[in-house]
């Protein structure tokens, strides 16, 4: 799979290098014994073939002349430097130009501005930053301060890469992560990005602010505030540091708090002892020296605890030490701005969603109500409706006998298409009409009444079925208006 395919190309990279540092071990070894067969052929040859001719050094500038300046024949290797390497190539070797200049082609510039010095007089350069450089084109140059404000600026949040020279996971970062296209993409889009490595002094002020027990480490900070907002610790695929930053993203948003998390490790060390413990079992004694100063800490603890139970302060010391404490309150003031930015933006975040909970809650209630009332006013016109049918109907005549005299049979044709038949008084009014269609469930006041043939709208309300013809049997079509 692509896991074993990486894992082959890291072992082979490592092998790469070992072979290289082998190379130049017999290389410097070689070295040496050439130069001790060169010191011998020197030896027995006679002084006067390397005195130098008349203003031979007068002629050489100042300051370049040294072991062996101007020495015509065989070349000595002192391994004096600049001025040691003189002679028949001076400009190889740190020599001076025609202009004045000192030239050191041999001398690589870039590299060198990246590089952090190691604490210990031995170097533990592993050649990897040689063969997966830091990406300096994507970095910020300037000091913490300066990212933070640079950042502000660009209304773009912090990404803090602290690396570790002889971590593998850390010339991986550089090798896969920091050289992918849609990272960058990413980073270039909403991130300011700054490495460090963790043994130089701006790596060792960052830490001593945000403590790691792991590295390399990639910190993503609040450039206003200065809360650390999310961290990802060891190495991380390209892939995987697209969505973690994307996802991150789309949970915060610039220019409000976002959830901090805890910016000091219980460690009872500084980091520079802590990351300091190579070699082989590094990782177990990291551990076991944690363990011990936390014991050793809390102890002292303990002691002090005891301590300022059983010791009780004379009267006469009370206000001297109140003014102690004040003094050391306004002392450590500028120590505690930090977290009181921290504290006073948590609040103003508190408040503001305890007021759109608030609010959420003021609408809730609102149409609740809204919905209660009309239910309410839909009831009530229901039972409205009711108690008007209940008084139509009683207040419809009693229907005549079939044959009775003067009865009329009335039929009436509804608009869906239903046929209701009741017997009428001719004297009965229109509106008797009326009132039955309404018990039906037809409103009268939204439909017509009319005679099927010849075809004649009853409108009159107040005449009676004999005033309007009506006699016998008789059919009305109910159409709406």
């Amino acid at each position: 799979g692509a896991g074993g395919g990486d894992a082959e190309e890291d072992m082979a990279l490592r092998e790469a290098i070992a072979a290289s540092q082998r190379e130049h071990e017999g290389l410097g070894s070689a070295s040496e014994h050439m130069d001790e067969d060169d010191d011998d052929d020197y030896d027995d040859l006679d002084d006067s073939a390397f005195e130098p001719p008349q203003g031979a050094a007068a002629a050489r500038p100042d300051g370049v002349a040294g072991a062996g300046a101007g020495v015509p024949g065989p070349m000595r290797s002192s391994g004096a430097g600049a001025g040691g390497a003189g002679g028949a190539a001076p400009q190889a070797a740190g020599g001076s130009a025609d202009d004045g200049t000192v030239v050191e082609p041999f001398r690589n510039f870039s590299v060198e501005g990246m590089a952090v010095p190691v604490s210990t007089g031995e170097s533990k350069d592993t050649g990897m930053e040689m063969l997966f450089p830091p990406p300096a084109d994507l970095m910020f140059q300037g000091n913490f301060d300066a990212l933070r404000k640079g950042a502000e600026e660009d209304k773009k949040y912090c990404l803090v890469n602290i690396q570790k020279h002889d971590e593998f996971a850390s010339h991986a970062l550089n090798r896969d992560t920091w050289k992918s296209e849609q990272v960058c993409q990413v980073v270039r889009s909403s991130f300011v990005f700054w490495q460090q490595q963790f043994e130089s002094i701006s790596g060792r002020h960052y830490l001593s602010l945000y403590a790691s027990h792991d590295l390399p480490v990639v910190d993503i900070i609040d450039p206003m505030t200065g809360a650390l907002l999310d961290r990802i610790e060891g190495y991380t695929t390209p892939e995987d540091m697209v969505e973690r930053l994307t996802r991150f993203l789309d949970s915060h948003t610039w220019g409000k708090m976002g959830k901090a998390m805890p910016t000091q490790v219980a460690m009872g060390m500084s980091q520079a002892q802590y990351h300091a413990v190579d070699g082989p079992g590094g990782a177990d004694k990291r551990s076991r020296m944690s363990l011990e100063n936390e014991d050793a800490a809390l102890d002292a603890a303990i002691a002090a605890s005891l301590q300022d139970k059983t010791a009780v302060p004379p009267p006469m010391c009370a206000e001297d030490d109140s003014s102690r404490v004040r003094r050391q309150r306004s002392d450590s003031a500028p120590h505690s701005a930090y977290s009181d930015s921290l504290r006073v933006a948590q609040e103003v975040e508190f408040e503001q969603s305890l007021q759109q909970d608030e609010e959420k809650e003021r609408l809730r209630r609102e149409k609740e109500e809204q919905e209660a009332l009309e239910k309410a006013l839909l009831l009530s016109q229901e039972e409205e409706k009711k108690r008007v049918l209940q008084e139509k109907e009683a207040a419809l005549p009693p229907e005549p006998e079939k044959d009775g005299p003067g009865v009329v049979s009335i039929k009436l044709r509804m608009p869906d298409g239903q046929s209701k038949q009741r017997r009428f008084n001719t004297h009965d009014k229109l509106q008797t009409i009326y009132d039955y269609m309404h018990t039906c469930g037809v409103e009268a006041s939204e439909h017509t009444v009319a005679t099927s043939f010849p075809r004649k709208v009853l409108e009159e309300a107040e005449k009676s079925l004999e005033d309007l013809g009506l006699q016998g049997q008789c059919l009305l079509n109910v159409a709406p208006k």
